[in-house]
């Protein structure tokens, strides 16, 4: 509990918690329980709500849980929202990358290479180099070699409004499938089922 307040939950205690029960759970031969890395406290996306996907992200990463079942709630949960879920889905990305790893082999370390080019070699001109350099790439749609782009005078938008506009877009070109005839059908038929009841 947090003390100032009564709400239930600050954010060292939380994660430490949880944490703590990854580790119950693991050392047992438990599977472990789904996530909430994907939700936010705020009552709005704002940046109080990026703050708490961030940080869920985080915790999401020492715990490797089973599941992010909460990505885009917003206002413990009471709320969604589609801006949340995007950047949800931004930071799932990255945590995939990261828990892939780096692979520490003989062809990624690269070690003769190293030794014959040594200190002053210049690598970035090396196939290996080309070869390897997006082994471990998180293809970000918000972030990326830009960062941060508010910082770009051509481009003034903070994080909130990138993912808005990506929203828009999305929304505004998005036609969904069309649900199949044998699916509809059933749920004719179970609602048909229960009508006037």
């Amino acid at each position: 509990m947090e003390p100032a307040t009564g709400g239930l939950g600050n954010a060292v205690p939380d994660f430490l918690a949880d944490m703590a029960m990854r580790q119950v759970r693991s050392r047992f031969g438990l599977p472990p329980l789904a996530g909430g890395g994907g939700s936010a406290r705020s009552r709005r996306f704002n940046q109080d709500a990026v703050h708490d996907l961030a940080m869920g992200a985080l915790r999401s990463f020492y715990m490797k849980p089973g599941t992010l079942d909460y990505v885009g709630m917003i206002d413990a949960g009471i709320s969604y929202s589609l801006h949340a879920l995007l950047l949800g889905n931004d930071l799932a990305g990255m945590l995939r990358c990261m828990w892939k790893g780096i692979p520490v082999d003989d062809e990624h370390l690269a070690l003769d290479l190293t030794r014959s080019m040594g200190p002053r070699g210049n690598y970035l001109a090396e196939k290996h180099t080309a070869k390897h350099c997006r082994d471990n790439y998180w293809g970000t749609r918000y972030f990326g070699v830009n960062l941060p782009l508010s910082a770009n005078l051509l481009l003034d938008q903070d994080l909130i409004e990138r993912i808005d506009d990506d929203l828009r877009e999305i929304l505004s070109e998005h036609r969904p499938e069309a649900m199949p005839r044998a699916i509809q059908a059933q749920i004719h038929a179970i609602h048909a089922t229960y009508e006037g009841r």
